[in-house]
């Protein structure tokens, strides 16, 4: 569970507004999987209202945090809905792992792009806030094969498997709040 004095701090509610089994079709495994499916109402006072659901798949070992709704009208809302983040078995017991990564806008594009963190100080304060310092640690540390990847030295952030709140927060953290908050807002 998050800490409400740390949201209020940075200007966002979390509600849960549903639990439900279900299922649903995940593309990296190319079939119908079953599980808990977790969706909350997030209100950021920069961006507005959102819901987000969080699928989690024992059966696949695998989290996928989703925007699935927002109430707002621009075209950054427009291409934030429908955005997802993936959080898989780390090698620390009950903890899934997602790679940091933080949006930002090609205006002339009307894109919204993703870049991965390596150094700490690129990390948003607001995510500093949420996690423990031993909540973020080196892709190579948290992913259990050793084989080459693009993202080795990059950072993750560990979630516990019973923190589906927690994977929602971090997409609002890392997809939609760089897009509509000055670093110092």
């Amino acid at each position: 569970m998050i800490d409400d004095l740390k949201l209020k701090e940075i200007g966002i509610t979390v509600r849960q507004l549903e639990t439900k089994e279900g299922e649903w079709f995940d593309r990296e495994q190319e079939r119908l999987v079953r599980g808990i499916i977790y969706v909350y109402e997030v209100i950021d006072r920069c961006s507005g209202r959102w819901k987000v659901k969080v699928r989690f798949s024992p059966q696949i070992n695998k989290a996928v945090a989703l925007i699935s709704e927002s109430d707002g009208a621009s075209w950054q809302h427009n291409a934030l809905t429908g955005k997802s983040m993936v959080f898989k078995q780390s090698t620390m017991p009950g903890k899934y792992y997602n790679e940091l990564g933080i949006s930002y806008c090609i205006e002339h594009q009307k894109r919204v792009k993703r870049k991965r963190v390596t150094n700490i100080e690129d990390i948003p304060e607001e995510i500093l806030k949420i996690l423990n310092p031993s909540e973020i640690v080196r892709y190579e540390e948290a992913v259990p094969s050793a084989s080459p990847s693009p993202h080795r030295r990059k950072l993750v952030a560990l979630v516990g498997e019973n923190q589906p709140d927690v994977m929602a927060l971090l997409l609002v953290l890392e997809r939609i709040r760089p897009i509509f908050c000055s670093p110092n807002e």
